[in-house]
């Protein structure tokens, strides 16, 4: 069992309470009657006993065992933490709030890294308390050539993007990611061009597509078809970045139904979804280029300053504007966030990390209890 089980369970002696065991048991903790859940093995059992010694899970039994510290789940579930498959950098601060919310694996694929040995390296050095991982994020390595977000890279450009994804993907990247609508100038030749590298190494491409509604010019249908017909053609395999948002707004019916008959086509494809109704980004965005209102079928007064009760006025969005800030967006139709929700090849990211300031979405740290609390048990979505 991998230690970070362990680690999970360790955590939960703070949420159960537990109690010291006098004499000399055989484990450090022992985790009693407990439901044990892991999707691994197709373990689903009651009043099972769990055992840990050091950083380790030992034993998961039926029979009696005796810890130094036990700890009573009777009636509660013990299972593998999440993985996030959507977040960003563990930073020292956002992380414990992903260990709170349940997640052990934070894979930083809505961004990433550049060069993923010194990123590794980096956080290696920190021991953040969660395995974690990064794609090569495309974005960041066309500003490094001073591409700016409106213009497309030329062959030289796009020589060079080629090896620097090569080596990010020999150096440990997890996949490749490429967020179309911050940078409207990428041209179909870079996310091919992209798409063969991520075919050559068997990775996949994480696609914050180009559109994000059903406002032409420029639709959902024509986000998705772009990143489909491309996949058909170069086999790679691609995950559509939360389609709540992006990609599927307005359109999930449709749009869902187009990933599934790419997948049923042989296209390896994949999205996620965070379980909210309304999306969040910098207000200096190309997401908010003229016309947002419009696409987006919202007003000022839709918007939310990140981390605060603030709703926006025209006079307060310009100030932060410039300022940089995060503002959430009241723009999902729940029914989107339902239909995203049951289908079996969506699977939940966050699209967040808590970063120090609290200018944030609570995605960045309830993602998945809101899930099981409002959808699962709740809806019973």
């Amino acid at each position: 069992m991998p230690s970070v089980f362990a680690f999970l369970l360790i955590c939960a002696f703070s949420i159960f309470g537990g109690f010291a065991y006098a004499g000399e048991p055989d484990y450090d903790i022992v985790i009693l009657n407990a439901r044990v859940i892991d999707p691994e093995t197709k373990l689903d059992e009651t009043g099972m006993n769990i055992a840990v010694r050091g950083v380790s899970i030992v034993a998961i039994t039926h029979e009696s065992i005796r810890g130094k510290i036990e700890i009573d789940a009777k009636g509660m579930v013990a299972s593998p933490g999440f993985i996030d498959v959507l977040s960003y950098d563990p930073n020292q601060y956002g992380v414990w709030y992903k260990v709170a919310d349940g997640v052990t694996t934070n894979l930083a694929m809505h961004g990433g890294a550049v060069y993923p040995k010194e990123w590794y390296a980096s956080f290696e050095r920190q021991k953040v308390p969660v395995n974690f991982g990064a794609g090569f994020f495309y974005n960041s390595a066309r500003l490094g050539l001073e591409i700016g977000p409106y213009s497309g890279a030329d062959e030289k450009q796009m020589a060079i993007l080629k090896k620097t994804a090569e080596k990010a993907l020999k150096n440990g990247a997890l996949g490749i990611g490429m967020s179309l609508e911050y940078a409207p100038g990428t041209t179909k030749d870079e996310v091919r061009l992209m798409m063969e590298v991520a075919r050559r190494y068997n990775v996949p491409v994480f696609f914050h597509v180009r559109y994000s509604t059903m406002e032409p010019p420029g639709t959902n249908i024509e986000a998705l078809d772009e990143v489909i017909v491309l996949a058909r053609e170069t086999g790679a395999a691609i995950h559509i970045d939360h389609i709540n948002s992006t990609g599927g707004t307005f359109s999930m019916g449709t749009s869902l139904e187009m990933l599934k008959k790419a997948a049923d086509e042989g296209v390896s494809v994949t999205a996620c979804v965070y379980p909210y109704d309304f999306w969040a980004t910098y207000l200096n965005s190309a997401r908010f280029d003229e016309g947002w209102q419009k696409r987006f079928r919202i007003t000022f007064n839709d918007l939310q300053l990140g981390g605060s009760s603030e709703r926006l006025t025209v006079k307060s969005f310009e100030k932060y504007k410039k300022l940089g800030k995060l503002a959430v967006a009241y723009a999902i139709p729940e029914d989107d966030v339902i239909a995203a929700l049951r289908s079996p090849f969506v699977m939940i990211g966050s699209d967040g990390i808590i970063e120090p300031g609290n200018n944030n979405h609570p995605r960045s740290s309830g993602a998945f209890s809101r899930l099981i609390a409002k959808y699962v048990r709740e809806k019973k979505v």
